[in-house]
């Protein structure tokens, strides 16, 4: 009774009690973790206890008791399947997952892969890819110890399903196309899939008979990749190609043409001058020309000659009215502005005589603007070196 009340004993009670409950608790934790005596569950899991090799009982999270060691021990087995998961590319993958003797297992929905191979279409195209099948083990004795591989009753049970789904749709207009109001309004093929798997009409669905007999709760179903063969691919890819080749074509001229269309029309406007009559407005001379057709016929002239120069110039990068300097480059503004330049010299310059009045150029024997000339070839009728001769003469 004395030592009780002795302080120095509860002084060392008091230092040495910590250190004797710290190394009972982690006595313990030691055991749990060892699976000796007890077991320790992490959250979403769950282990599987054995009395005498029989199915004893299911532990959630938490340490629990498990009883005798040799008597009472934890099931192990082998876990293979294979899960939907989106690769590093951002694409989706079946990617194979394994575990040996393990003996946790998970209680949070998972997504597994079915992968399937050339199974036809509507139309008979080979088709391959995978679906994803979110679903979560709620009883794992029935999933454990009623079959050997629940994952393969999985498989067998989902996959005629799919067969049979997708044998009436068509993989461009049903899968991929959906391009009209009507495609749209259809149901997707992961949206008939799943109503398949829940389809009572013949008695227990699917997803009904994989949860009462095997304990395995499915809770959705995707089409999560699908490839048709590489050569339809390609064959298909085809004309959609050339018409985005045509398209980038055709938006490349009109920008070219855009780019043309100054220099045309300043040349236009330096030959409307030069058509211009005694007494005669700019308006008056082109509303004159445009309803005697020449307008129109110059314009295309012009048009023409940057056409047909247009290769020329940009080979040799040559400007008709440098002299044979180098061009700083082949742009279609600069072909034009090179061809307008060459015409507004030669029209600046000319002077054509016929065989009605020698002097003017004009058969009605009106005078019009514009100095004398040598040229006796019409603009449409030179070449690209006529056309630089005529040019150079003018400027002498």
């Amino acid at each position: 009774m004395e030592t009780f009340l002795d302080p120095k004993f509860w002084l060392f009670s008091l230092v040495v009690f910590p250190f004797v409950a710290l190394a009972v608790y982690y006595g313990i934790y030691a055991l749990a973790k060892n699976n000796i005596l007890l077991t320790e569950v992490g959250q979403g899991w769950c282990k599987i206890i054995l009395h005498q090799g029989k199915f004893c009982k299911i532990v959630g999270p938490g340490w629990h008791w498990m009883g005798l060691p040799g008597v009472n021990t934890l099931y192990k087995r082998k876990m293979m399947f294979l899960k939907s998961v989106t690769g590093p590319d951002g694409k989706p993958q079946a990617e194979p997952h394994e575990d040996k003797d393990v003996s946790s297992f998970k209680t949070t929905d998972y997504a597994y892969a079915f992968p399937f191979k050339d199974e036809e279409d509507s139309h008979g195209l080979p088709l391959s890819g995978f679906l994803a099948i979110i679903a979560v083990l709620e009883d794992y004795r029935k999933a454990f110890f009623r079959v050997s591989d629940w994952y393969s009753v999985m498989n067998s049970e989902i996959m005629p399903c799919f067969r049979d789904i997708l044998v009436q749709v068509s993989y461009d207009d049903d899968i991929v196309g959906r391009d009209t109001g009507k495609e749209q309004e259809r149901a997707t093929f992961s949206q008939r899939l799943w109503a398949a798997l829940n389809d009572c009409s013949k008695g227990r669905s699917v997803v009904q008979k994989l949860l009462d007999d095997y304990g395995i709760r499915v809770k959705s179903a995707e089409l999560r990749s699908v490839d048709p063969p590489e050569d339809w691919r390609a064959t298909t890819l085809a004309p959609y190609k050339a018409q985005r080749e045509k398209d980038a074509a055709e938006a490349t001229a009109a920008a070219e043409s855009r780019k043309a269309a100054g220099p045309i029309d300043i040349a236009m406007e330096k030959w409307v001058k030069s058509e211009m009559e005694d007494g005669e407005t700019m308006a008056a001379t082109k509303k004159r020309l445009r309803e005697t057709g020449e307008y129109q016929e110059q314009r295309a002239l012009l048009a023409d000659q940057i056409n047909r120069s247009r290769k020329t110039v940009q080979e040799r990068k040559v400007d008709l009215t440098s002299g044979g300097k180098p061009l700083a480059g082949g742009s279609v503004a600069g072909i034009a502005g090179s061809i307008a330049a060459a015409i507004i010299g030669a029209v600046a310059g000319k002077n054509i005589k016929d065989e009605n009045d020698p002097g003017t150029g004009d058969p009605n024997g009106k005078t019009k603007k514009g100095g004398k000339g040598r040229r006796t070839k019409k603009t449409e009728d030179m070449t690209d070196d006529e056309l630089e001769t005529d040019l150079d003469g003018s400027d002498d």
